[in-house]
This record gives structure tokens, C-alpha cells and sequence, in this order.
């Protein structure tokens, strides 16, 4: 299962990038206005740019990490648009993301309380073979 992360990139003007994380309630988030302050400064957060980045880590075990990726030069409001593909969307605010964290969750519940036949089946033959051996036990006669 994938945590869902935001990572906020600035580039400066040396040429290095600084960088912010967020998830949850933690770290940097936009504004009501759909603003976003790092070291200061304004920065306006645009869905249309944001790029969904996915990390696998880890050799035995495999954990996904997935970042919603969005990059500024430094000092300049409006996102880069950094790669190719155009999303139209509206405007992007800190309760539209605490509004899908929440759906996300709910999502995950709904969908983990499904009924599986298969997980049935292999619970009640176990349940079955295990009274099959009390029963052979009890019919062995002891001298």
C-alpha cells in the first residue's frame, strides 16, 4: 500500500533544490487561498502542475512511497510546468487535501471490509480438520 505524500521543490537560483515534505498535517500545506510559504516567500500551488512521482524502497520489504510533486523557481509565485501533460483542475487549497485525505481513508476501510469467500472456506476447513482429529483422537482405546 502507497503513503501519499506532497513534496514541495524549489529551485534557488544557484541551481540547487530545496525541498519540503508533507503529509498529514505535517509540514508546509497551502493556505485557504491555495498559497503556500516556504523560507518567506509565496508560492502558488496549481494542480495542473502537480506530478505524481512513485518510490519503491526497500529490498525485502517492498514499500511504495507516492509524492505529489510540485516545483517553483525561487522568488517566482507560479509553478513550473515540468513536464509535458496538461491537467485542467480547480483551485487547490489545504481543505481540498484534507477532504481526499479523508475519502482516501474511508476508501480503504469500505473496501477492507469486503466479504471473501475464499478466506471463509479456508477458515472453516481448518475448523474441520481440526475437529476430524479430536474425534480420531477420542476413538483410540488406551490399554
Amino acid at each position: 500500500m502507497a503513503s501519499l505524500r506532497y513534496l514541495w521543490i524549489v529551485e534557488t537560483r544557484a541551481g540547487l533544490w530545496q525541498h519540503w515534505i508533507s503529509k498529514g498535517k505535517k509540514g508546509p500545506m497551502p493556505d485557504a487561498d491555495g498559497f503556500l510559504h516556504l523560507n518567506k516567500k509565496q508560492y502558488a500551488v496549481d494542480p495542473r502542475k502537480f506530478r505524481r512521482w512513485t518510490i519503491r524502497m526497500g529490498l525485502i520489504i517492498r514499500k511504495k512511497r507516492q509524492y505529489q510533486v510540485q516545483i517553483w523557481k525561487e522568488n517566482d509565485p507560479n509553478p513550473l510546468d515540468f513536464l509535458h501533460v496538461k491537467i485542467p483542475d480547480p483551485k487547490f487549497t489545504s481543505s481540498m487535501i484534507s477532504t481526499m485525505a479523508k475519502a482516501r481513508r474511508l476508501n480503504k476501510i469500505i473496501s477492507g471490509e469486503q466479504f471473501d469467500i475464499v478466506k471463509l472456506a479456508l477458515i472453516l476447513s481448518l475448523i474441520m480438520n481440526i475437529g476430524i482429529v479430536i474425534w480420531l483422537a477420542s476413538q483410540v482405546v488406551f490399554k
